[in-house]
């Protein structure tokens, strides 16, 4: 089974509820060992985050799975900008991780 070490997290702008939910899941993922990579524009909304940071373009090079956490078109538009990565790209919306 692959093991996904470096997991990637883009953000739809705009959202509070987005914002608490990235930062649900980078304290998830880092809890469990994992190299957690923000996508440079949400990472700009998450001062203090002290995470590498990296263009959407550039994720899909150095990430073994993007999550992406927003509505609907903010997985399209990540899955189109990764897919010729060949990498998985999981989406979530913000309330997934509230509770």
């Amino acid at each position: 089974m692959e093991q996904f070490r470096n997991i990637g997290i883009i953000g739809r702008l705009g959202s509070s509820q987005v914002l608490d939910t990235v930062r649900r899941l980078k304290r998830f993922l880092l809890d469990r060992h994992l190299h957690v990579i923000l996508e440079d524009t949400i990472a700009e909304v998450l001062p203090g985050h002290g995470l590498q940071t990296s263009s959407r373009k550039m994720l899909g090079e150095v990430c073994d799975m993007v999550i992406v956490v927003g509505g609907d078109g903010s997985l399209l538009g990540a899955a189109r900008a990764l897919a010729r990565h060949n990498i998985p790209v999981l989406g979530s919306t913000g309330a997934a991780w509230a509770s």
